[in-house]
């Protein structure tokens, strides 16, 4: 016959010590192997936006070299008529719209940008929102 050996209170909470203590280490070391991983995948896939402000100034320095603006109006009008319209005002005009409505610049800025009256500006604006008007309504009575 097989003896059977008797668990004995002391045996039992050695045992016990023995499998905490493994159970610690291992998650110790997994969250240290798993800490790893995320840093080492954080490096080789940096997010895009992480870096907005450097992008951002870069591309004002750009657009100053170049002298032109991302957001231009006439790259922005999806339908073709008025895209069409647009490109017939003059350079004044479409300028005016461009500070007014992609950059969102208010008249006072403007006209301290342009050297000319709020008044100008306004006056502007409305005499090509006028004729963008009036086109679109004769291309469409048509």
């Amino acid at each position: 016959m097989i003896e059977k050996k008797r668990i004995t209170p002391e045996i039992k909470a050695h045992h016990e010590r023995k499998f905490v203590s493994y159970i610690s280490s291992l998650l110790h070391f997994n969250s240290i192997n798993f800490d790893k991983k995320i840093r080492k995948h954080n490096e080789r896939n940096p997010l895009i936006m992480d870096d907005i402000e450097e992008n951002h100034i870069a591309y004002e320095d750009d657009e100053k070299l170049l002298g032109f603006h991302l957001h231009r109006l006439e790259n922005q009008i999806s339908d073709p008529n008025l895209h069409k319209f647009f490109l017939t005002l003059s350079e004044r005009e479409k300028e005016i719209l461009n500070l007014t409505y992609a950059e969102e610049k208010k008249d006072i800025e403007i006209s301290q940008q342009l050297g000319v009256s709020q008044q100008s500006i306004s006056k502007t604006r409305k005499n090509a929102l006028r004729k963008l008007r009036h086109f679109l309504t004769d291309e469409t009575s048509r």
